[in-house]
């Protein structure tokens, strides 16, 4: 066998093991270099996608949010040409303290704006579009436009052939 793939094959795994802190270091210089973007701030804001759930039912669209955490005035809901978008902020806790003040152990919660976007496959009545914000879900309830949910029958016409 080969002697670098053999020594890769014995020796490889355990020396990405013995070297991982170097690997991340080094991973984390190139982000900060090419984005320029400091990540030794725990309490930054990062990206926040809040999970949606999107169905119909009767007729109407309901869209659930996970967003807890989020104060009802923090969200803001628009609805124009048969699109749904829905924007906020959950608020991070470190607002308050001075950066680098906690010695977190686990930081797993996303802080920042948010904006999710929902399209219609059928036309919705815009003004009667409800939405409820309980338990850190914020529930939306759209109906369809009533034209587009009848069903019309249309005759068809049959012209007589002349010969």
């Amino acid at each position: 066998m080969n002697k670098n793939i053999d020594y890769l094959l014995t020796r490889g795994p355990s020396m990405v093991i013995e070297n991982i802190g170097k690997i991340q270091n080094k991973i984390a210089k190139v982000i900060d270099d090419t984005l320029n973007v400091d990540m030794s701030n725990l309490c930054s804001d990062s990206a926040l996608t809040p999970a949606a759930d999107f169905y119909e039912e009767d007729n109407v669209y309901h869209i659930d949010i996970d967003i807890p955490g989020v104060d009802a005035e923090e969200v803001e809901l628009t609805c124009h040409a048969n699109k749904l978008v829905v924007t906020g902020a959950r608020k991070s806790t470190c607002d308050a303290e001075m950066p680098g003040s906690r010695d977190y152990i686990t930081q797993e919660v996303s802080y920042g704006t948010f904006a999710r976007e929902f399209e219609f496959p059928a036309e919705v009545n815009e003004n009667k579009i409800k939405a409820i914000y309980a338990n850190g879900i914020l529930s939306i309830k759209v109906p369809r436009r009533e034209s587009a949910t009848k069903v019309k029958k249309i005759k068809i016409e049959t012209v007589k052939e002349t010969q």
